[in-house]
C-alpha cells in the first residue's frame, strides 16, 4: 500500500490518493485501485442528483405517492397532502388501503401485480378516500421503478 498527500496551502484543495491491492483467499486481485477524491468527487455528483430529483417530486403539482409492493406508501408529496388531506407523517408507513375503497381492493392487488412484473398502468378512473372519509375521483397512472440492473423496486 502507498500513500500520497498533498498539503492544501494557500487555499488549494487537499487532495488524497491511495494506491492499495485487496486480494481475496486465492490470491486473486479484486481492487488495484482506489483514489479517494474521485469516489468522493462520484458521491457528491451523485447526492446532487438525488437532491434534484427529490426536489422535482417535492415541488410537482401533481399528486406522487410511492409504495412497496407490500401496498405500504413510502413517499407522500405536497401535492398529495393537499389533495388527500393528509400530511405526509400520516401516510407515510401506512397501508394504502387506507385510500381505496373497499369495492376497489382487487383492482389495486392487479395493478401492483402489473407493476411488479414491469407493465405501467395506463391512466384510468377511480374513486379514492380523503382524510375525512369523503370520496374523490380520480384519474391515476402507475408506473414501476427499475434499479440499476433493471429489476422493478
Amino acid at each position: 500500500m502507498s500513500m500520497k498527500a498533498d498539503n492544501a496551502a494557500n487555499g488549494q484543495k487537499a487532495h488524497l490518493e491511495y494506491e492499495a491491492e485487496l486480494r481475496n483467499t486465492n490470491d486473486e486481485l479484486l481492487l488495484s485501485s482506489v483514489r479517494q477524491h474521485e469516489l468522493i468527487e462520484r458521491l457528491q455528483i451523485a447526492e446532487k442528483k438525488l437532491s434534484f430529483l427529490g426536489l422535482v417530486v417535492s415541488s410537482s403539482k401533481e399528486s406522487i405517492v410511492t409504495i412497496d409492493f407490500d401496498r405500504i406508501i413510502t413517499t407522500w408529496n405536497t401535492a398529495a397532502e393537499k389533495l388527500y388531506g393528509y400530511t405526509a407523517a400520516e401516510t407515510v408507513g401506512h397501508s394504502l388501503t387506507m385510500l381505496t375503497l373497499p369495492e376497489d381492493f382487487v383492482q389495486l392487488l392487479e395493478n401492483i401485480d402489473k407493476i411488479r412484473h414491469g407493465e405501467i398502468v395506463e391512466l384510468f378512473e377511480t374513486v379514492r378516500l380523503m382524510k375525512g372519509g369523503d370520496a374523490i375521483n380520480l384519474e391515476i397512472q402507475m408506473s414501476p421503478v427499475s434499479d440499476h440492473a433493471g429489476r422493478v423496486i
